[in-house]
């Protein structure tokens, strides 16, 4: 996993939502300051973690990690 693709690609979706890191770890239960760790690269999220943002989001967790067009977010 690139941390630069989870950075970005978490700032892409919450851009596209229109929610802060606050909502998203209201929806995931993932603490506030983890969530701000993903968002600068600093930190991973684990397997779990990563499909907990994936399911809150109804996004496909592939393509948080990287994987198929940055503009495009792919679904579930």
């Amino acid at each position: 996993m690139r941390n630069s693709d989870v950075k970005t690609r978490l700032r892409i979706m919450i851009s596209h939502f229109g929610i802060t890191q606050r909502e998203l770890s209201r929806k995931t239960g993932i603490r506030e300051a983890t969530i701000c760790l993903y968002m600068t690269g600093k930190r991973e999220p684990s397997a779990r973690y990563l499909c907990l943002i994936a399911d809150a989001m109804q996004v496909s967790p592939s393509w948080i990690l990287g994987y198929g067009d940055d503009d495009k977010m792919e679904r579930m």
